[in-house]
């Protein structure tokens, strides 16, 4: 079975892999660097004490363990992300950020931990006898530098993963987004300060990187709002216009949205509202090729572009993924998200499916001052929607490839609360 991975989450699969294989390299520099100092510095006057050798040993295995810890987690945010994908499921966004937090704190203590076991070679061994030649120094320093830089790399993906996360895949609010860029400051300014204190060049870098990506977010997160009334007012004519349309063509039927087997471009969104009240569903053939026109003879209706139909190309933008190349589980798991924690509309977002039926309700719903003006308009709210409802029915439509007909919407607590119903049409009257 073939999973269905949105592009945007594509990236956070692979960065977490790339870093993985530069933590892989760093060890394999490392334990080169361990030879050097374990062979070829007793040839050159070092005596072996334990005085010295505890000390370096602790170390050595807290290095190799704080690599064994980031390059874990940097892996089981990638398999956790997989695995989400390929059960259907919506990865949360908490838990993979937490993957890449501790393994980038992991990196940070292997960093400091080997400037103090570089400390202890270029220092304390010339005590116990170690001679310096540029035989030995020079593998040295050109392992020690590599693998400090292969270490500064992948907190650099790592930093990236979390930049992606925040800015394309977002957060439940502004705060959050903030904290992560208050987190980042101070830690790249410690980091800056160790690597001042010991004259690390490579952890200066890292500490320089984490004190950019925080400022980035700080500055990419700054947004312009509009007030709601405001959009409310923009909204409305185009829809009290479609009103009247649907007055003056005297259409009493629900709007049934079109999948892409009723369409020539199966991107495009498009409603079919019959004239008859209670009417059967249109049919496949009757819709293609003609759903750029305004009126259907067969049998009568009105063929139109919902309102919701950019707020659907929206969805699909956040989503980074086409709609069409999905199904409704999908949709039922990430649609959520996408209205509660990126585009903020509502604080709560639940979508059930069952027999058919499809049940929406949205609480505390941001465009309340939306409603209260449209809901004087009989035909669009009646018939056809919302341009809310209207986008989640073209959604529907494209991600089940079947009929969705609008069926009711129901507005309480002045407009904060809202219940959409859908039904699914399996079949046609009359298919075989």
């Amino acid at each position: 079975m073939r999973v269905q991975i949105p592009a945007i989450s594509k990236v956070l699969l692979v960065l977490p892999l790339i870093a993985v294989g530069l933590v892989a390299a760093s060890v394999v520099f490392y334990t080169r660097l361990d030879t050097i100092v374990h062979s070829d510095l007793y040839g050159f006057g070092l005596q072996f004490s334990s005085e010295w050798a505890e000390n370096y040993w602790t170390n050595s295995w807290l290095i190799l363990g704080s690599l064994a810890a980031a390059a874990t987690f940097e892996l089981f945010s990638s398999i956790y992300m997989l695995v989400s994908y390929a059960s259907k499921t919506a990865p949360s966004r908490s838990t993979f950020m937490l993957f890449l937090v501790v393994s980038a704190c992991a990196s940070v203590a292997s960093v400091v931990l080997f400037t103090r076991l570089d400390m202890l070679v270029n220092g304390v061994l010339y005590q116990f006898g170690l001679q310096f030649s540029e035989e030995w120094a020079v593998p040295y320093w050109i392992s020690g530098r590599v693998f400090m830089g292969l270490i500064g790399v992948s907190l650099i993906v790592d930093c990236a993963s979390v930049i992606f996360t925040v800015r394309v895949w977002p957060i439940v609010n502004m705060r959050r987004e903030r904290l992560i860029a208050w987190l980042l400051l101070p830690a790249g300014t410690a980091i800056l300060l160790l690597a001042l204190n010991f004259g690390s060049a490579i952890s200066a870098f890292v500490g320089l990187g984490f004190i950019l990506w925080g400022v980035v977010i700080l500055y990419a997160g700054s947004k312009r709002y509009v007030e709601e009334n405001m959009l409310a007012t923009l909204i409305f004519p185009p829809l009290e216009n479609l009103d009247r349309l649907l007055e003056a063509l005297d259409c009493k039927g629900k709007a049934f949205f079109l999948p892409p087997e009723f369409l020539t471009d199966f991107e495009s969104c498009r409603a079919y509202v019959s004239m008859q009240k209670n009417s059967s569903p249109p049919r496949p053939e009757n819709i293609r090729g003609n759903e750029n026109a305004v009126l259907l003879k067969e049998p009568p209706g009105v063929i139109l572009e919902p309102p919701g139909a950019d707020l659907t190309k929206l969805l699909e933008s956040r989503l980074g993924t086409r709609l069409t190349r999905v199904d409704l589980r999908f949709l039922q798991g990430q649609l959520s998200k996408v209205f509660v924690e990126n585009l903020q509309l509502a604080k709560s977002f639940e979508i059930a499916v069952e027999k058919g039926m499809v049940q929406v309700a949205i609480e505390d719903f941001v465009l309340r001052d939306m409603y209260e003006k449209i809901r004087g308009l009989t035909h669009v709210y009646g018939q056809l929607g919302s341009p809310v409802a209207s986008a989640i029915g073209c959604a529907l439509a494209k991600s089940s490839g079947k009929l969705v007909s609008f069926e009711s919407e129901v507005v309480n607590r002045g407009g904060r609360s809202l219940t959409i119903e859908y039904r699914i049409w399996r079949s046609l009257p009359g298919a075989k």
